[in-house]
């Protein structure tokens, strides 16, 4: 089983912690330089103290928790979208219907022997309209709030990215609600753009 642990090495560590402030993080202009160190110096130890692996199925129940608090968001977002006590049983069902196939990727993030994140991705046949015969899509991403901004997400996308280009595909897709605002923002600084529109009609 592959997993990214960055106890070994902690120049890379170090080198994220760096990375994904810049990216990630605001500061107000009379932000202290004890302030951004305490921040970085945080950010560092939480990197070095979490693992990126493969899921195994007694994660399952883990991933689906963490599933509930992303469904809830998109809830609020709009009621088009499920409550996660109607979602659960099924993203549960599903979970154990994809942990084993070869062309899916379950990541979790684990840092003190708990689970604080995941990314699905899936290897699938492309529309018959489009060059590529396959594609990767990221069907699924969390981390949870309090550990955002903290470059657990790029160590779980880089991860993932890793294992498409093994299986040779050279385009990631994924879908995100257009009100979605903080999402959207995060897969931009990931380089994902904008290449399609998806509508719906209401009756």
């Amino acid at each position: 089983m592959r997993f990214t642990s960055l106890h070994r090495s902690p120049k890379l560590a170090h080198k994220l912690a760096n990375f994904v402030y810049p990216q990630y993080v605001s500061f107000n202009r009379g932000a202290s330089d004890a302030k951004r160190n305490l921040i970085k110096t945080k950010n560092y130890q939480l990197i070095m103290n979490t693992q990126i692996r493969e899921a195994k199925q007694n994660d399952i129940d883990a991933i689906v928790k963490l599933n509930e608090q992303l469904a809830d968001y998109h809830r609020k977002i709009d009621k088009y979208y499920k409550p996660s006590s109607e979602t659960r049983k099924g993203f549960r069902k599903y979970l154990l219907e994809i942990i084993r196939k070869r062309n899916v990727k379950i990541l979790v993030a684990e840092t003190n022997n708990k689970i604080i994140g995941y990314f699905i991705g899936t290897i699938e046949k492309a529309k018959p309209f489009v060059v590529p015969k396959k594609i990767g899509r990221i069907s699924d991403a969390f981390v949870e709030e309090k550990y955002r901004k903290s470059g657990i997400g790029r160590m779980m996308f880089n991860e993932l990215v890793q294992w498409f280009k093994k299986n040779k595909i050279k385009h990631i897709e994924l879908s995100v609600d257009s009100r979605n605002e903080p999402g959207i923002k995060a897969w931009q600084k990931f380089g994902f753009k904008e290449f399609m529109k998806k509508m719906r009609l209401d009756l």
